[in-house]
């Protein structure tokens, strides 16, 4: 067995552990489309079909799980993936097409979601995800939407919040709309009575002009780093504070005073942010420099950017209170058919 399909084992194994120390007043349920690992259904859509599974329940991914179909949520279950961006053999398990959710009160944690995600009821909470296209309210206004501490890019579709969401609570992501087409985008669009607090937003399409966050009336919006690749300049639009928002301490790409009504404004001048953030991969990349000018300049002197304030970003998407692999040493050969392995094992625990 090879050192990567060892380590995959063990992690497996300890996923297990978890599952099986549940409480017996909810169950849970292995997913994985391999059916030589004996996982209970082969997709959630199979877990949705079966009367055992009910709402309340978890659903883990197995490591190395890939979703090709999709994906429709309809009893709220809570989800449960690995994570993304994963190191030290870690492998992600994906959902590589569109997820619907149709249930109440429905949750994902640490899902890697390399599609849509429709959002077709209330209170629905998207916890250290990764999604590569949008998230969007479909056919009808949703309320009480909670994303937090995720990494949305979306390069699919013009915007990668979009639709009727109101009271929606969405911090400490990592928001980017990366579309290059022929056309606008935003990282948010059409949201209501909110909080967006602690975020990174950035629109990266250098063709077409649009502000970051387009028509958000009646909400809190504060201590975000803000980036227009096209016009820096171009930032809230339907947005600002006539539109009933409270909007302060951001730092943002505009020019010194371009907004007159808005409070305690780092304007950095430029969409270059080589001066906010420290040098870094994936979603270390969005980790302060010593002497950001987002440091200490969130309300009540919090660092502004998803790494700031009380629920900061996890990097990898790591699940709360889910055992990962800090650290593994696989011996170069076996010994009488046995190979030692060395692992240490932490539990993602804030």
């Amino acid at each position: 067995m090879k050192a990567k399909q060892i380590i995959k084992a063990a992690f497996a194994a300890v996923v297990l552990t978890v599952v099986g120390t549940q409480t017996v007043s909810a169950k849970s349920w292995r997913v994985n489309n391999n059916s030589t690992k004996k996982a209970n259904f082969v997709d959630i859509n199979a877990a949705m079909a079966s009367e055992e599974v009910v709402a309340g329940d978890t659903l883990y991914l197995d490591p190395g799980s890939v979703l090709a179909s999709e994906q429709k949520i309809s009893k709220a279950v809570t989800v449960i993936g690995t994570g993304y961006f994963l190191q030290n053999g870690m492998v992600a398990a994906t959902i590589n097409n569109r997820v619907r959710i149709t249930a109440e009160g429905t949750k994902l944690n640490g899902v890697y979601v390399n599609g849509e995600v429709w959002i077709e009821a209330n209170n629905i909470t998207l916890e250290r995800c990764k999604i590569n296209c949008r998230v969007y309210a479909y056919n009808g206004t949703r309320y009480g939407l909670t994303v937090l501490q995720c990494f949305i890019n979306n390069p699919n579709y013009e915007n990668s919040i979009e639709g009727q969401f109101r009271n929606a609570t969405i911090k400490n992501n990592i928001i980017i709309s990366s579309y290059a087409n022929y056309t606008y985008s935003t990282a948010i669009f059409n949201v209501h009575d909110s909080e967006i607090a602690n975020n990174y937003l950035a629109v990266n399409n250098t063709r077409y002009n649009r502000e970051v966050l387009y028509h958000v009336t009646n909400s809190q919006i504060y201590n975000n780093i803000i980036r227009n690749a096209k016009d820096p300049n171009l930032i809230f639009a339907n947005s600002d504070a006539v539109n009933n928002n409270s909007i302060y301490n951001n730092v943002i790409t505009a020019a010194k005073d371009t907004y007159t009504n808005l409070t305690d404004i780092v304007y950095l001048g430029s969409a270059d942010m080589s001066s906010v953030f420290a040098p870094g991969i994936s979603d270390a990349a969005y980790r302060l420099k010593e002497d950001s000018p987002a440091k200490g300049a969130g309300f009540g002197g919090a660092d502004c950017g998803p790494y700031g304030g009380a629920t900061p970003y996890v990097e990898s998407g790591l699940p709360l209170y889910h055992p990962y692999i800090k650290k593994a040493i696989v011996a170069g050969k076996s010994v009488n058919g046995v190979v030692d392995v060395e692992l240490n094992i932490k539990m993602q625990n804030e």
